[in-house]
């Protein structure tokens, strides 16, 4: 099953054999990949790369919302921030998940082993 990158992180893939599932559940990873073993963590704090990510897949959606809820009333800047991100909360586990993804995919391209 030859799949490819971008299709493996759309749908959470394990980027050496392209098989495995990183997310066990919508929040729970798994330790390591069941086809080919390749562990998803490698060291304390390997996750905080995935921040960045995160960041860059936040804030297209936020600013989104806010120009979005601007369009409703003509309120102030202070006040249109609160109601986009309280339409931004169902959006985090979906930017987490996939930043983490992108992540993963992201350091085993440029450093495999």
């Amino acid at each position: 099953m030859n799949v490819k990158r971008s299709t493996a992180i759309l749908l959470g893939l394990c980027p050496r054999c392209r098989q495995g599932k990183i997310y066990r559940t919508l929040f729970k990873m798994n330790e390591q990949c069941e086809i080919c073993h390749l562990p998803f963590r490698r060291e304390q704090g390997y996750f905080l790369g995935a921040l960045y990510v995160y960041y860059g897949l936040s804030l297209p959606i936020f600013l989104s919302l806010v120009l979005w809820v601007s369009t409703w009333k003509s309120w102030s800047e202070y006040l249109i921030v609160f109601p986009a991100l309280l339409l931004y909360v169902p959006f985090i586990p979906f930017t987490y998940r996939t930043a983490r993804i992108i992540w993963i995919h992201f350091d085993r391209f440029f450093d495999p082993e």
